[in-house]
């Protein structure tokens, strides 16, 4: 449990979904660390009593002991810094999204301008270039509204 908590927060998320599902876990993770703090207590309960009885512990029993004892404190640290990552990924995507959002808008009054050229044309050898620029256009519209829908 405490490498899949650690592996969670260490993740690098690539894309806006599991950003969001990065920070909904770091939202969730006080009520892990809590549940995970109430089973260390009990267990340091046991050897509290186990050792009152002089029951000789191997050493990595008591390695492990003190690296469950400072266990919140680490993932709460690593919480801390992947915060501050995600902020600034939060930037990144949203800066992607407002170009992303510029060239979809740039698409659309490339359309509307070259439909209204359209309409006023008289010569047949402009209606080709048109038809042609408006094909172009309505290529970027189709892969801006997959990005959109990815």
């Amino acid at each position: 449990m405490r490498e899949s908590i650690i592996a969670k927060l260490k993740a690098n998320p690539t894309e806006v979904r599991a950003l969001s599902e990065l920070k909904k876990y770091i939202l969730e993770l006080p009520i892990i660390i809590g549940q995970m703090n109430n089973k260390i207590d009990h267990m340091y309960d046991m050897y509290e009593y186990l050792d009152s009885h002089l029951f000789d512990f191997p050493k990595e029993d008591l390695y492990e002991k003190w690296v469950l004892k400072r266990f919140s404190r680490d993932v709460y640290e690593i919480r801390d810094k992947k915060q501050i990552d995600i902020e600034n990924k939060n930037k990144i995507f949203f800066d992607q999204l407002k170009d992303e959002q510029t060239i979809f808008e740039s698409a659309i009054k490339d359309l509307h301008e070259s439909v209204d050229n359209l309409i006023t044309l008289h010569d047949p050898e402009q209606f080709e270039l048109y038809a042609e620029k408006i094909m172009n256009i309505d290529k970027d519209l189709k892969i801006s509204n997959d990005k959109a829908n990815d």
